[in-house]
């Protein structure tokens, strides 16, 4: 019987002090008015949040002979497809605007398949056979955008399903999977 004459005890203390804090019971609900502002609160502001939202695409541009990093803010984080698209679509204004531009210009690339950590990424016609003399920043721009991902650590290139040689910042031609290490000699920041 303690156990159930503390339980009442204690129950008859909560309503005491329940009963005690100044607040009535009434029978109808009562509309409140807010006061009068302005508050200090809304006067002055809440501090400033970014959009919980906002992530960053992290894409490889040229300029002058070189490969630049430039960070866009973006709603969601890019796939690995959105971050081919955006590179061959090229520079937005601003970017124009700070000298960069895009040697994958006119170039057709399709994200062709993932093996763990490696992409494949298919082309439609070389690099090469659009007249440019960029070819090696076009390859530094994809390889250097996707493997910037964590998740990603090399690139290889195809057409028709086939493997195709890929220039490096030295110059030589590689058929086996390419790194940012490929190209670092070539990667400049501002």
């Amino acid at each position: 019987m303690t156990g159930r004459r503390a339980l009442t005890a204690f129950a008859a203390a909560v309503l005491v002090l329940a009963a005690g804090c100044g607040v009535t019971v009434q029978q109808q609900p009562q509309e409140v008015q807010p006061p009068r502002g302005p508050h200090r609160i809304l006067a002055s502001g809440l501090p400033d949040t970014p959009d919980p939202g906002t992530a960053e695409e992290l894409l490889y541009f040229t300029r002058d002979g070189t490969l630049v990093p430039t960070t866009r803010r973006v709603r969601v984080a890019p796939t690995a497809e959105t971050l081919v698209r955006d590179l061959v679509a090229g520079p937005n204004d601003a970017e124009r605007n700070a000298g960069l531009a895009s040697a994958l210009t006119g170039t057709t690339l399709t994200l062709a398949g993932r093996h763990g950590s490696q992409i494949t990424i298919e082309m439609d016609e070389p690099v090469a056979g659009t007249g440019r003399s960029d070819e090696v920043l076009a390859y530094g721009q994809v390889v250097t955008t996707l493997t910037a991902r964590p998740e990603i650590t090399s690139i290889t290139f195809t057409r028709g399903g086939e493997r195709i040689g890929i220039p490096r910042a030295d110059g030589s031609l590689s058929e086996v999977p390419l790194t940012a290490a490929d190209y670092a000699s070539l990667i400049t920041h501002d």
